[in-house]
């Protein structure tokens, strides 16, 4: 699985960055191509992690009756690879899910205006907030969906709504 990640690695950095990252960095990392590969990257993690653990445990409770229960310790070893690999692929996608944001979204690029330079996270929206609105709370947990209702009040309908692409927990803030 890490060398179908690589490989498509290589190839997405190819196409999108064409060998120059850092000019490229925010676009790749607001994508969905590096959500997916994250996504494959987390799926294959889980799966060695989980399958280690099963092993382990399968050889602790079974080592000594093996030749046995052959047969239906393959129908146990089965279904528990089918559930190492719902479980992996579920987990990985909790954080592309809209409902979790506030616990794996990183921060926020805008990449065509210049309300901030790079990236923003929670801190630097929260700052801005304050300056404009000042009555957001020192220390409030505010969710990201709250923040982006908040952007979109700082500025006129004739600029029209302020777009930000999500930097998902598999990228990073640069």
């Amino acid at each position: 699985m890490t060398g179908v990640y690589l490989l498509l690695i290589a190839m997405a950095d190819s196409k999108m960055t064409r060998g120059e990252y850092c000019r490229g960095q925010l676009t790749w990392l607001t994508s969905n191509s590096c959500a997916a590969l994250g996504i494959i990257n987390n799926i294959g993690a889980n799966i060695s992690l989980f399958s280690m653990t099963y092993l382990s445990i399968f050889r602790v409770l079974n080592v000594q009756v093996w030749d046995l229960q052959l047969k239906h310790m393959t129908v146990k070893v089965g279904a528990a690879v089918s559930l190492i690999v719902v479980t992996s692929a579920t987990i990985a996608c909790f954080p592309i899910v809209e409902f979790f944001e506030d616990f794996f979204v990183n921060g926020i690029a805008y990449t065509d205006m210049s309300l901030f330079i790079g990236p923003a996270d929670k801190t630097r929206h929260l700052a801005v907030l304050r300056s404009y609105f000042g009555k957001i709370k020192e220390g409030r947990d505010i969710e990201w969906k709250e923040i982006r209702k908040l952007l979109n009040m700082m500025f006129t309908d004739e600029y029209g709504k302020v777009q930000g692409r999500k930097i998902h927990f598999y990228g990073n803030e640069g």
